[in-house]
């Protein structure tokens, strides 16, 4: 037994917590190295891994910390947690943990936030410095059933370690943008372009005729388009109202397209966005009566906002994709403006939740694909 609880055995158990902790925490090694971090409604988690007991080298480390905080390039709180992995078989444990109190109480002086947390390999079992829980959930989780890999054969803890990381590698290619240089042919500037230019051309057109005569040709007059006008059904996501409706769709375009530019291509983006406002035109031709008259983008931003939705609470990366950015604001202004509309005037709930769902299943429908192309090339 005594080579099962070798330095090297721990070290592998420690490269183990690194991987569950990246792939069920959800945390990544920082650039810097030494450590993995998150950040979570605003704040930065650090999580330091340690396979030694040196008590002149830990204090060296806290000391430094407590100097000068290292610089993690975040607004906001900075937590950081210190597991410390050791065989406490000959050494005892006592002697340790009184060590890292003191530790414990000088961050607390210095206001530096930290937590401390000791894990015995031979027991199994790990101990929070100070009482209490772990305070990330889900590193509490992977530490309360660490024990079952604390106690694998070396081969076995590799081999879990190697699926891991395989999927951490994984779910980084679903949640990392792909950074891809946007030309002026990109569709949110494309988008951009024709709904402000249709708006300034019927403003100047109305100033001289007395109407807006691309509104009036191009409005959606469910008569008209049962009369066999059907391009209205496209042309109606293209046109807006006033001032007012045109700004609100533009900003929560460019919400939505400052974050699904990076994970979807030109083709999807407007695959998501051009279905997304028809599906809405056609359940207003639908259900609403033949004397209706409805026009704007939001039915096909709805879309964009269905894709976020999609992403962030029932993707195959759901969990990683909510920590990998922040975006929950923007999801809670989808929501928001999906069911306010429920209790305002002059608003085309219609087209609002198909194309909300319309977003949502295509969203669904691309990631199905891309899981399907990845298992035809092996990876």
């Amino acid at each position: 037994m005594a080579d099962f609880f070798s330095k090297e055995n721990i070290n592998d158990f420690s490269t183990w917590l690194a991987a569950s902790a990246a792939q069920d925490a959800y945390y990544k090694i920082h650039p810097n190295g030494g450590f993995l971090f998150k950040r979570d409604m605003g704040a930065t988690q650090l999580l330091y891994l340690y396979t030694t007991t040196d008590q002149a080298f830990i204090s060296e480390r806290m000391q430094a910390l407590r100097e000068e905080p290292l610089d993690v390039n975040s607004a906001g709180h900075v937590f950081r947690t210190f597991l410390f992995i050791a065989d406490f078989a000959e050494a005892p444990a006592g002697a340790f943990i009184e060590f890292l109190e003191k530790e414990l109480n000088a961050n607390i002086r210095a206001k530096l936030l930290t937590e401390l947390i000791v894990y015995d390999f031979r027991a199994g079992t790990y101990l929070r410095i100070g009482g209490g829980r772990v305070q990330d959930k889900y590193l509490r989780k992977i530490l309360d059933r660490a024990s079952v890999a604390a106690h694998m054969s070396p081969e076995e803890r590799r081999a879990a370690t190697e699926q891991k990381k395989n999927a951490y590698r994984e779910t980084l290619r679903d949640i990392r943008p792909r950074r891809e240089k946007k030309s002026l042919l990109h569709p949110l500037f494309v988008i951009l372009i024709i709904n402000i230019s249709v708006f300034a051309l019927d403003l100047i057109l109305e100033a001289r005729m007395g109407y807006k005569p691309i509104e009036f040709f191009g409005i959606q007059y469910n008569d008209a388009v049962l009369e066999g006008e059907w391009w209205r059904l496209i042309t109606s996501i293209f046109l807006h109202a006033d001032f007012s409706h045109l700004l609100g769709n533009m900003l929560m375009l460019c919400y939505l397209s400052s974050i699904l530019n990076n994970f979807y291509s030109d083709l999807e983006y407007w695959i998501v966005y051009m279905t997304s406002g028809l599906a809405g035109s056609l359940l207003t031709l639908l259900f609403m009566d033949g004397a209706t008259r409805s026009l704007g983008a939001s039915g096909a931003i709805m879309g964009l906002g269905g894709v976020l939705i999609y992403r962030m609470f029932f993707g195959k990366s759901a969990r990683a994709f909510r920590y990998a950015g922040s975006y929950f604001i923007i999801a809670f202004m989808v929501i928001y403006n999906l069911f306010y509309g429920l209790f305002a005037e002059n608003v085309n709930n219609y087209a609002h939740f198909s194309g909300f769902l319309t977003g949502f299943f295509l969203a669904m429908l691309f990631e199905k694909l891309r899981q399907r192309k990845r298992s035809k090339s092996g990876g």
